[in-house]
């Protein structure tokens, strides 16, 4: 994410389009029945204004409205990159500053 008024943000033009009937059908046809994935994330960190927390549960209720039930698990900085570099997350939120 690259507010609009900051270098490197898209044109307007190249801005992300969210399409929900696309998403629906999109999880429909995998044929995974109720799917639910967690996501790992650096609780209580902030970065450029930004938590993590808020980011999560932002990609929590968006992938609810296309019917992926996420699990959020909110885990001190240190123990979730252990956790990320040894491989075992399903869905991680990291940033490339971590």
């Amino acid at each position: 994410m690259v507010p609009s008024v900051f270098l490197g943000a898209l044109p307007k033009s190249d801005a992300f389009h969210r399409n929900l009937t696309k998403a629906k059908a999109e999880v429909k046809a995998s044929g995974i029945s109720n799917p639910t994935i967690t996501m790992t994330y650096p609780a209580g960190l902030t970065i450029n204004g930004i938590d993590f927390g808020t980011l999560a549960q932002k990609a929590k209720s968006n992938l609810a409205d296309a019917g992926i039930t996420v699990n959020l698990q909110g885990l001190p900085v240190n123990a979730m990159l252990t956790q990320y570099a040894a491989g075992k997350d399903q869905m991680t939120q990291v940033l490339d500053d971590l």
